[in-house]
């Protein structure tokens, strides 16, 4: 805006086309949700630590799960 004495940006031209909101939203939602899944599994990493308490815990927790699975076969 030239000689207007307004600051701040120019707004976006538009080009007719409606679907930039929509595609902004999506992009907010797809974030949001990769968020919250990230903060699920370090938390569920936390939690599945602090249930060990050790290493040796730790190793007994892998271990029963292995024979669970290899009883599957």
């Amino acid at each position: 805006m030239i000689g207007s004495g307004l600051s701040g940006p120019d707004p976006a031209p538009q080009t007719g086309d409606m679907t930039g909101g929509a595609d902004e939203a999506m992009k907010q939602a797809r974030k949001k949700s990769e968020v919250s899944m990230r903060t699920f599994l370090i938390l569920a990493l936390a939690a599945g630590l602090a249930g060990c308490g050790t290493v040796e815990g730790l190793g007994r927790d892998i271990s029963g799960g292995a024979r669970t699975v290899q009883s599957w076969f």
